[in-house]
């Protein structure tokens, strides 16, 4: 009985080293340059948004007091 539950222990043993259990780092099957151009347009494109909004309400807050008051 000793020698069947030794076997069966061995046997649990072989089957871990079988096993393979997956690094959960970033993929690296996608292409890292294309990621990474993708980010940067993006983030120039966002501060161009960002820009731009500001532009806009600061634009807004000037002008429209004066549309107000008929000047």
């Amino acid at each position: 009985m000793l020698n069947r539950i030794r076997s069966l222990g061995d046997a649990c043993e072989e089957d871990l080293e079988v096993y393979y259990v997956p690094d959960f780092r970033f993929p690296q099957s996608a292409e890292p340059r294309l990621i990474r151009l993708l980010t940067f347009v993006l983030v120039i494109v966002l501060a161009i948004l960002t820009i731009w909004i500001y532009r806009f309400v600061t634009n807004l807050l000037v002008h429209v007091p004066v549309i107000w008051k008929g000047n």
